[in-house]
């Protein structure tokens, strides 16, 4: 779905039953994670809807999510990266932070690194 015309947007909010579904947008990329990714993530979570006990984490294209996207990190500065993670972790937290019930449903790949962090912070749900 396009943010003002610009980019397509990296998640995918729905709302049913108070539930939220955010599904992962990217599935050229399997999923990976770039900085859109953790910025809409970071907006979504910091604010959640109003009304919602749960949230489903979900991936498009039969993939879960690959991890991070390298091809961001091959034009970074090594000292970038380092804040980039920092930021990745400080999302994460703030994600473990919240109220709401968290689900992750994990069909087809998943690195072993975004398993490691979500499953502290979502009942994970393999296929």
């Amino acid at each position: 779905m396009p943010d003002g015309g610009q980019t397509p947007r990296v998640l995918k909010v729905d709302l049913s039953d108070r539930i939220a579904t955010v599904t992962f947008n990217r599935a050229d990329k399997r999923n990976a994670v770039n900085d859109s990714f953790i910025e809409e993530l970071d907006r979504f979570f910091s604010s959640p809807p109003k009304n919602v006990d749960a949230v489903v984490l979900a991936g498009a294209g039969g993939h879960f999510c690959a991890g991070l996207d390298l091809a961001e990190h091959e034009q970074r500065k090594s000292i970038d990266n380092v804040y980039h993670s920092r930021n990745w972790h400080r999302v994460m937290d703030q994600i473990a932070s919240i109220s709401e019930t968290k689900l992750a449903t994990v069909i087809g790949t998943s690195s072993a690194y975004n398993s490691s962090k979500m499953s502290p912070l979502f009942v994970v749900i393999s296929a």
